[in-house]
């Protein structure tokens, strides 16, 4: 029996996505409603999956999926924001658009178990590339705040 770990912050999803998950693929579901608790169940427990919000009140989605891989754990990740979607096609992280089908959660997650380890190298190799993007996007702001406090000096003299 497969072992999934469902992280939202909506009790509704949770309990949707667990029951669904519970009866179309017989597993046994754990959920959360944080990150906080999600890390926990992730670090106290052997899942073979991992459904993730992307935007949890408390904790990135994206951390809170780094260390589901980092601890053998497959991820699927959901949003419904629009912009965070495209950021999970460019960078190829698997996911599913809220709100979607649950047919297509249950494809997803079987793809998931059966390709574990392809899926944990995705995972990682994205969340990796996500990393270098987001110092690099720091770096640039860094640059224009300072050129910004620059020209606004050289103005008021």
């Amino acid at each position: 029996m497969n072992r999934i770990l469902v992280v939202d912050d909506d009790p509704l999803v949770c309990e949707i996505v667990a029951d669904c998950l519970r009866q179309d693929m017989s597993a046994y579901v754990n959920a959360a409603q944080n990150g906080r608790d999600g890390a926990l169940l992730i670090k106290g427990y052997q899942f073979d999956m991992a459904v993730i919000d992307a935007v949890l009140p408390d904790m990135d989605g994206l951390a809170l999926a780094e260390l589901a891989a980092n601890q053998h754990t497959g991820v699927l990740l959901t949003s419904g924001d629009p912009e965070t979607c495209e950021t999970f096609d460019r960078f190829n992280l698997p996911h599913l658009r809220k709100p979607f089908d649950l047919d297509a959660l249950v494809g997803a997650a079987s793809v998931i178990i059966r390709d574990t380890g392809e899926n944990i190298r995705r995972v990682r190799t994205a969340a990796a590339q996500l990393g270098v993007h987001m110092e690099e996007l720091a770096a640039k702001q860094e640059t224009s705040r300072r050129l910004m406090e620059q020209a606004k000096a050289g103005t008021s003299s």
